[in-house]
């Protein structure tokens, strides 16, 4: 469910000829979602600078119902930081600590 969440945030925050890119917190992991020329939606995923995923097409083909495959188009980028602390109800620490650049 995490990676359909970032998916969906990446396409609203991709532009024509543009690419996005999102590490994790350690830079081992790096996915790159772009759209293509012809408004088709492409993703890949490199780790520890090597391809584990090459250039893929990101969709969604339906059954009776017009398809979720090209025609994307960007309105709006919107870029936030999140800072959130919490306690845990048990363990070795009192406090943690939730902080993320959302794209």
């Amino acid at each position: 469910m995490r990676f359909i969440t970032l998916i969906l945030i990446f396409i609203v925050t991709i532009h024509n000829n543009y690419s996005k890119q999102i590490s994790s917190p350690d830079s081992n992991l790096t996915l790159t979602i772009k759209l293509s020329d012809s408004d088709k939606l492409i993703y890949n995923l490199i780790r520890e600078w090597k391809i584990v995923v090459k250039d893929s097409k990101l969709g969604i083909d339906l059954f009776d119902e017009p398809d979720l495959l090209s025609g994307f188009k960007i309105n709006t980028i919107v870029t936030s930081n999140y800072f959130e602390g919490w306690s845990p109800l048990w363990g070795e620490v009192d406090k943690k600590n939730n902080n993320y650049f959302r794209t």
